[in-house]
């Protein structure tokens, strides 16, 4: 909500919006703002009903404090999580499964989330969100025969429910 926020602030300023338009918009990620540097920042769900946490509350839930993709992705990797392949995979993106928690986090060009799912049913319809969003999974390797040059793509399998 408050990356919404910010970011129709930061749109308007670029549109022939009115100034009084833009005020309010202001206003509006400078209250968000406000709560989340105060840890008063309300729990927002998404369209399936799962609870998502940002930034510093996605840190604190996973015990993380801060730093690259790569930090997430050892320190992730570490507690029993598994990667989620997309073809957006870089140094500054990455998405991990954790099945027994029924939790989703992902970073993204500094900004972390974390979606908690209540049920089994609710963590498999994030799944198959993620699934339809990311599409197919990228090729982890890619064989090529020497003899007639045919490549063989192998796809490592997305953590399912």
């Amino acid at each position: 909500m408050i990356q919404e926020a910010f970011g129709e602030y930061r749109h308007s300023r670029h549109l022939a919006q009115d100034k009084r338009t833009r005020v309010q918009l202001a206003l509006r990620y400078r209250s968000l703002r406000k709560k989340l540097l105060a840890r008063e920042y309300r729990e927002e769900t998404n369209d399936r009903g799962n609870q998502v946490l940002r930034d510093w509350f996605a840190d604190q839930h996973l015990r993380i404090r801060g730093g690259s993709r790569y930090v997430y992705d050892n320190r992730l990797l570490a507690q029993g999580w598994e990667q989620y392949d997309t073809d957006q995979d870089a140094s500054y993106f990455g998405v991990w499964v954790n099945r027994e928690l029924r939790a989703i986090a992902t970073f993204a060009e500094g900004d972390r989330s974390v979606v908690i799912c209540v049920t089994r049913a609710s963590f498999d319809a994030e799944l198959a969100h993620m699934a339809d969003f990311y599409g197919p999974p990228p090729p982890a390797f890619r064989v090529i025969d020497v003899g007639d040059a045919t490549v063989t793509h192998i796809i490592v399998a997305r953590p399912t429910a």
